[in-house]
């Protein structure tokens, strides 16, 4: 019978078959239950939700200040305390949401010399002052936008909504057109043939400034290398800020503007003092990095020499970040991008994109490393790397101003080193911006002659008009962040020169505001730059043992973030330029401590931290 014969064929293959292999767990347990993902204790007291990673390691979150494993709330991290009369409200060592009181006008905390309210300004022949948005004592005025303490001047680039116009500006009546002021246009570019013409040969330079003289109006000249200025009735002379090794060619280049009458198609020709093969980087990262979110790299390529040149481009991102996506497609070798750049014209400047995860277990206050590296037949290498280190964050205000360096030294100034200023916005909004402006008013401490742009996340315009540069994303179609968290997210970059006296101690602020459309503007946090007899924090902030104090600058509180192997007690001081200690406490060995600087007189100051023997220091800037 045919079952019988089954059955025997079953019990020999089973008999006979090769001996099952149990998988071993991460205990060691052959067929065990302890897999990666799945849950064992880490016997840390400190840590929750602990699991088996990939290497069978258990690993569990930290609890946050809420209980929470993995939780956002760390001492230094942003909180509400719910008093509508405080601000600067962090987690301190205890654990515990505090506020700083509010100081108004005077410095009062708590007083009532609020912006808009009335004030003196000492002159007998004026009764209408009221303190401004920026805490000065003046008259109000309102622009031509219908806004008290507005900024749209006279001059300044405006849109009367007409798509077929362009060129608008606000009249001396106030009418956004170009009454009383007419467009003055053209291109810059390299004349290597000298016959003070454009022709075949010849290189157009982008991303060059412009400006009129007398007056403080000026322009970068666009993609094209084309430029134009609206400038009222009267002689002016169109200067062209020199390359690294171009200058302006022939006599001073004038031109005439009579009212009513455009002034097109003027050729400004540059001369090569040397051949100059030369590409420069520079680079953001948008948003901040958080655990468990996306963020992306961007790394701005120009070319700053007076050949057409191309090259590579290598971006290391930190080893705990994970790769997600890169525009244009990159080669990918572990953590490191690679592009392959076409030819650059003269100026031209290219954006590359790089998308990176921060993972979820990556601690809070962590500090990433990420690093570009140009390659290319290359007459100045010392502009061909560049090196951020930002720390992972929870919360965090996306709408902010970098400035990089911090610190110049009195040598540095007088050599007429620049600083670099980033401004990063994200649309937080329910619904797309159509249009974003940056608007950044600069301090006195700025040449504004020097402005050198180096480059923005999506095309904009950039005029600079009576100390105020203005940086327009029309038609930017930026999405919300609820809508696409990463997309959301824009920068532009630019660059200035300080005056070259600035006096040893010299603090230099600045801020900028961000519209959305028609919404009211979002004022970001003041960029600072400081005088100091030792510079270099960029570099400091790389290492790992290094100190580090947050927020800077500070205003009542600062937090001081103490680097690993200090001893069981440490001492703080704090010590002012003139090397004098003002503060000093000591106290048992912790990872944040939190020091009232409420009372200090605004300056330049130094944490000093000692413990064992071991002494390190950080600056930092206390403002009113």
């Amino acid at each position: 019978m045919r079952p019988p014969v089954v059955l025997s064929c079953l019990v020999g293959a089973l008999l006979c078959a090769a001996p099952v292999r149990s998988q071993v767990d991460c205990l060691g347990v052959p067929g065990g239950f302890a897999l990666p993902g799945t849950s064992c204790n880490d016997n840390n007291p400190f840590t929750g939700n602990d699991t088996w990673d990939a290497n069978c390691v258990c690993v569990g979150l930290p609890f946050d200040c809420s209980g929470t494993p993995g939780g956002p709330l760390f001492p230094g991290m942003v909180c509400d305390d719910g008093s509508p009369l405080t601000i600067n409200d962090v987690v301190d060592v205890d654990c515990v949401c505090r506020g700083t009181g509010i100081t108004d006008c005077n410095a009062v905390e708590f007083g009532n010399a609020w912006p808009g309210t009335p004030c003196d300004d000492g002159d007998p022949l004026t009764t209408t002052e009221v303190w401004s948005p920026s805490c000065v004592c003046i008259v109000p005025y309102t622009d031509c936008d219908g806004t008290t303490f507005g900024y749209q001047d006279t001059g300044f680039p405006c849109d009367d909504g007409d798509p077929w116009t362009v060129g608008e500006v606000w009249s001396t009546t106030c009418a956004c057109d170009t009454a009383g002021f007419d467009p003055v246009s053209g291109f810059v570019f390299l004349d290597v043939d000298q016959n003070g013409s454009y022709g075949p040969g010849d290189h157009p330079i982008f991303n060059r400034t412009v400006r009129a003289v007398p007056g403080s109006s000026m322009t970068t000249t666009g993609p094209d290398s084309s430029f134009w200025l609206p400038l009222s009735a009267g002689t002016y002379e169109l200067i062209v800020s020199p390359g690294a090794a171009d200058v302006q060619s022939g006599t001073p280049y004038l031109v005439t503007v009579t009212n009513g009458v455009a002034s097109p198609g003027h050729q400004l020709a540059m001369t090569a003092t040397a051949p100059l093969h030369d590409l420069g980087g520079w680079g953001t990262m948008m948003p901040a990095p958080r655990p468990g979110f996306q963020t992306m790299i961007t790394v701005f390529v120009s070319n700053t020499g007076n050949v057409r040149t191309d090259g590579t481009v290598d971006l290391s991102f930190d080893p705990l970040q994970q790769f997600v996506s890169s525009n244009p497609a990159a080669v990918l070798n572990g953590n490191t991008l690679s592009w392959d750049l076409d030819t650059l014209e003269l100026g031209e400047v290219v954006a590359l994109h790089a998308t990176v995860l921060t993972p979820s277990n990556v601690p809070l206050g962590t500090q990433l490393v990420c690093t570009a590296q140009l390659t290319t037949p290359d007459d100045d290498p010392t502009n061909d790397t560049w090196t951020i280190t930002p720390l992972v964050v929870g919360s965090y205000d996306p709408n902010d101003k970098l400035v990089t360096p911090d610190v110049l030294s009195p040598q540095e100034v007088a050599d007429g080193t620049p600083v670099t200023y980033t401004i990063r916005f994200q649309n937080t909004g329910t619904f797309l911006a159509e249009h974003v402006r940056l608007v950044d008013t600069l301090p006195a401490e700025l040449d504004p002659s020097t402005l050198t742009f180096i480059g923005s996340t999506h095309p904009c315009t950039v005029h600079l008009i009576n100390g105020v540069l203005d940086l327009r994303f029309d038609h930017i179609m930026l999405p919300d962040s609820g809508t696409d968290a990463l997309l959301s997210n824009g920068s532009a970059t630019f660059r200035f020169t300080p005056d070259n006296n600035l006096p040893l101690g010299t603090v230099v602020a600045n801020r900028a505001d961000i519209h959305f459309d028609f919404n009211a503007p979002i004022r970001t946090n003041d960029a600072v730059f400081v005088v100091d007899q030792t510079s270099g924090v960029a570099g400091d902030e790389a290492r790992a043992d290094v100190l580090r104090v947050l927020p800077n600058p500070a205003t009542d509180a600062l937090h001081v973030l103490l680097p690993e192997g200090m001893g069981e007690r440490v001492q703080v001081r704090v010590i002012d330029q003139a090397g004098r200690t003002v503060s000093q406490v000591d106290r048992a060995t912790a990872t944040d401590l939190r020091l009232d600087v409420s009372l200090l007189s605004s300056g330049l100051y130094s944490v000093q931290v000692t413990s064992a023997g071991r002494t390190v220091h950080a600056r930092f800037v206390k403002r009113p």
